[in-house]
């Protein structure tokens, strides 16, 4: 998913790849100074190369006597505010003697993770994460430990995403989300690596397994938060005879899932209201057994007020399902910015650990009864979303651009990369008619 631009980001992401086309891959190092600040800093996994631009010009001509640039490839570009973040691979040949070999001619490629920091036409810092290790291996050298284990990556604003560059993508996403995966806009879930599932089916399995637990019965009033093109809402209905009730920001998703409900014959069953969770629910208060979250937090600014709103909608002893991306442990060397430039390319906002999660919900007046980790059921959502974008590109590409579906494939390999997010199903109960410490540590399911 991504969100629209500002003009002073694209300008700033031109600024980089300019610099990176006629400075570094050209090897023009009488140019650099056109590009970077007197006292740019450059943070690499060796350390801190601080002491201004002319010694970081040193540096790099010292790089040019071992290696001949023969490209720079950027697989993804995301910028917010004055950072500029990259998922890069850098193309050259052996043609100087380095660490004792001598130039070989070999061609070597190295991956990693670039960001650049720009104020006033200039890059003031970079941080690099490379995989420099591959050099002595594709040498035939032998390597020890990793140049990435213990690197300090560079610490941008918390990307919190505006929820009008949430409804702006919804808005126009319909025909990427039934193309991929029906009429569900969340993860899948597979039952092991020998389910045959297809994206379709898994995210129905985990919309299933969110029902499970949910535990309505018929005549229950249902709240679904965040209910997108009204798959899970309709498969609660038929699933139970409870009467479901969607929140959706959206207005074309709710106009496109009122159409379909309708042509499925569950209009009677299913009804759908225009709302931002964070600032109003519009529904009576207390007034619903259950409430349902599948994946809608990811992209909120304000967690903790969409669970007291829910929170209030519930009848005492309501239950609540939600799911959830969280942050399982500290992150670090290029984890940091993987995370980074995943959450902003997907619009999603900070990750939070399985104790605030806890926090939120006990605060909201909620008691988590459950709390379970799906994540190894669920990563392998993303590999099987790069394949079908890819699949499908020729048809995504008219209404997306080539683009942005490649821009969505490389997101979703990143994380095929890192194994995360990782992903939480929390069911908890109104405190008011519940008595319970509530679980400290997630199960594993």
């Amino acid at each position: 998913m991504t969100r629209t631009t500002t003009y002073i980001e694209e300008r700033n992401m031109d600024l980089v790849r300019e610099f990176q086309v006629k400075c570094m891959h050209a090897q023009r190092i009488d140019l650099m100074g056109d590009y970077v600040s007197p006292d740019l800093k450059i943070h690499l996994p060796s350390g801190l190369i601080d002491q201004g631009a002319e010694n970081a010009f040193s540096w790099f001509a010292e790089c040019t006597e071992w290696f001949t640039s023969t490209g720079i490839e950027v697989k993804m570009m995301i910028a917010d505010g004055d950072t500029v973040f990259q998922l890069i691979e850098l193309h050259f040949d052996h043609t100087g003697e380095y660490m004792g070999v001598p130039p070989t001619g070999k061609h070597l490629s190295v991956p990693g993770l670039a960001a650049f920091k720009v104020r006033d036409g200039r890059i003031t810092d970079h941080w690099g994460l490379y995989e420099m290790d591959v050099i002595p291996r594709q040498l035939g050298l032998p390597v020890t430990g990793s140049p990435w284990d213990d690197v300090a990556a560079p610490e941008p604003e918390r990307f919190v995403p505006a929820q009008a560059d949430v409804t702006a993508f919804y808005d126009r996403s319909g025909p990427l989300i039934t193309t991929l995966a029906g009429r569900n806009s969340h993860s899948g879930y597979w039952t092991s690596a020998d389910d045959a599932s297809s994206i379709a089916e898994a995210t129905d399995a985990l919309t299933d397994l969110v029902i499970g637990k949910l535990g309505a019965e018929a005549g229950d009033r249902v709240l679904d938060v965040g209910s997108g093109l009204g798959g899970p809402a309709a498969r609660l209905a038929r699933a139970t005879g409870a009467h479901v009730v969607g929140v959706e920001h959206s207005e074309v998703l709710l106009a496109q899932a009122r159409q379909w409900v309708e042509a499925s014959g569950l209009a009677d069953r299913v009804d759908f209201v225009h709302g931002d969770v964070q600032r109003e629910v519009p529904v009576e208060p207390g007034s619903f057994d259950a409430a349902l979250i599948i994946e809608t937090f990811v992209h909120l600014a304000d967690r903790q007020a969409a669970l007291h709103r829910v929170a209030g909608a519930l009848r005492p002893g309501g239950r609540v399902v939600l799911t959830d991306f969280y942050q399982r442990e500290p992150l670090r060397g290029e984890r940091v910015m993987m995370n980074e430039m995943f959450r902003r390319a997907m619009l999603n906002s900070p990750f939070p650990t399985l104790a605030e999660h806890v926090g939120m919900f006990r605060a909201a007046g909620l008691d988590p009864v459950e709390i379970v980790d799906v994540t190894d059921h669920v990563n392998r959502y993303y590999a099987e979303l790069a394949r079908a974008l890819r699949d499908n590109a020729a048809d995504l590409g008219g209404e997306y651009g080539e683009e942005g579906i490649a821009f969505l494939e490389s997101v979703c390999r990143n994380c095929v990369a890192t194994g995360e997010p990782n992903y939480l199903v929390i069911t908890a109960v109104r405190a008011d008619d519940h008595d319970a410490d509530g679980p400290g540590d997630p199960g594993r399911a």
